[in-house]
């Protein structure tokens, strides 16, 4: 073939991928626009528009849901209670892990049982209002959506924190502003983009936590521990005992929070009864391997627990001082403001998620499930990203607002706030999976209906009076004013609408 013939047959090639590319271009820009006509002239053999009106624009698979639920359970969250939380140990941190690992599993596992079985609604709100009552479906979303608001508050306060302690120049308001901001944002512009910045923000937490926990063998291999320290005294500590280990179990728990935030995405997930359940155990025993390597090789360190109490937010960072210098407590210092804009992604996905679910399941909001513009400003959603902006508006302003109202910025009160709303929500599940298939299904297996779920509201319910009196107290008032929220609306669904509709499946389930 001569010279020229090739040249001509290349042109021909480029001008048909040119021509391709063009035509991708005109096809999705018709795909996004939202005007029938348009899209109707452009391609009048397309007759399924109507799916095109409920925008979707990525499906969440079980890797997506696992890195979500490893985001609210970041590593960092060691980083931050280690020094109480080994106290209260008395050095068996590592073990307080493994305890508090089992007694999350038994909620998980109640977790797990209600949405293969209630797949299609997903998240607490459904599993307490099928499970139990409508009306304790609602106080579970109210319960829910305080914990993710509050929690985004706390790891708001943290991030910046930590970024004005390591970049003094610029002040504690601006890196605030930046990381909410940030978040709020990446929340904003869809699914894929956060599931991606999630992703790439969880890897880089798990990996510095790798590099913490490398960095402390290697300097205890080189002497920067104490002699007599030995790997199992490290684990379960030199004069712990079982009061002990469960005290710090108690404040480990916190830990493990969060690992429900798969339930909330159940509609935007490709398998929701297939991946959900798989993705939240996946998650739960990652985390416990990262938290137990992490407190167990910061105990080989510095196993003197009692010197500890006395600087409970900074202990690790001195801890990787010792073992690794300034670019180690960098490091960590840097993966803790990484896992704040992680875990306000995550929660602020999930408050605003929960509280769609739960405006379209009131009186006010629509039918169940509804997700289009006809039912209010809280059903809109964009086309071009698949989100409901005012929904995720409300839940940052809400977490803004209480990192400003909480007073000296006191963190551990949102995070005691968290713990408060979390353990509920795990109470009611547990005792919504306790009801339902005990109770209304009848299912035989005691294992699996009975002991599991009663067991799961006690460890729970241990859990939830073990928090601090002052922060119970203010978690108390937060609850409250959802029974108050839920009692007007039943008030206004029984005087406008009349007596509630009888649910065919309760009739069923009765017969």
């Amino acid at each position: 073939m001569r010279l020229h013939e090739v040249a001509a047959n290349g042109f021909q090639i480029v001008i048909a991928l040119l021509l391709e590319i063009e035509g991708l271009i005109l096809y999705s820009f018709y795909m996004k626009r939202d005007d029938r006509l348009d899209y109707e002239d452009y391609y009048d053999g397309y007759d399924e528009y109507d799916e095109y009106e409920d925008p979707q624009p990525y499906f969440l698979s079980a890797r997506d849901l696992i890195f979500y639920c490893l985001a609210f359970m970041t590593p960092a969250a060691t980083t931050l209670i280690y020094g109480g939380a080994q106290a209260a140990a008395h050095g068996a941190l590592a073990g307080s892990y493994v305890v508090a690992l089992v007694l999350i599993f038994l909620t998980m596992l109640s977790y797990r049982r209600l949405g293969r079985a209630f797949h299609e609604g997903g998240s607490v709100f459904s599993y307490a209002g099928q499970g139990i009552h409508r009306r304790a479906g609602l106080f579970t979303g109210w319960a829910a959506t305080l914990f993710y608001v509050t929690i985004a508050s706390a790891f708001f306060m943290i991030g910046a924190e930590t970024a004005t302690t390591m970049a003094k120049v610029l002040p504690y308001t601006f890196w605030f502003v930046l990381i909410a901001a940030v978040s709020g944002v990446l929340v904003l512009l869809g699914q894929r983009i956060s599931s991606l910045a999630v992703t790439v923000i969880v890897l880089g937490v798990v990996g510095i936590t790798a590099i913490y926990i490398l960095v402390c063998l290697m300097a205890a291999g080189k002497g920067a521990g104490p002699d007599e320290v030995s790997t199992g005294s490290a684990f379960a500590g030199k004069d712990a005992g079982f009061g002990t280990v469960m005290s710090g179990a108690a404040i480990a728990c916190l830990s493990f929070l969060g690992f429900d935030s798969a339930t909330t995405l159940t509609g935007e997930t490709d398998s929701p009864k297939r991946d959900t359940g798989k993705a939240m155990a996946v998650a739960c025993v990652c985390a416990a391997a990262l938290f137990c390597f992490q407190a167990l090789s910061s105990a080989i360190i510095m196993p003197d627990y009692e010197g500890l109490a006395s600087a409970p937010f900074i202990a690790m960072s001195e801890i990787a001082g010792v073992a690794g210098g300034v670019p180690m407590q960098t490091l960590l210092s840097l993966s803790v403001i990484m896992a704040s804009l992680g875990v306000g992604i995550a929660a602020i996905t999930a408050a605003s998620r929960m509280l769609g679910i739960m405006v379209n399941e009131t009186p006010m909001g629509g039918s169940r499930g509804a997700h289009s513009s006809d039912r209010g400003l809280l059903s809109d959603l964009l086309p071009e990203t698949g989100t409901a902006p005012l929904n995720v508006i409300i839940a940052f302003a809400v977490a803004v607002a209480i990192a400003f109202l909480i007073p000296g910025k006191d963190f551990v009160l949102a995070f005691d706030l968290a713990r408060f709303a979390g353990m509920m929500c795990f109470m009611i599940v547990n005792a919504a999976a306790l009801i339902y298939f005990w109770f209304k299904r009848h299912d035989s297996v005691y294992s699996r209906s009975l002991i599991i779920p009663a067991a799961g509201f006690l460890a729970s319910l241990w859990a939830w009076i073990s928090i601090d009196p002052h922060s119970f107290s203010i978690g108390s008032v937060c609850a409250l004013v959802g029974v108050i929220i839920i009692a007007a609306l039943f008030l206004y669904e029984r005087l406008t609408l009349g007596p509630a509709p009888v649910d065919i499946r309760d009739e069923d389930n009765a017969a």
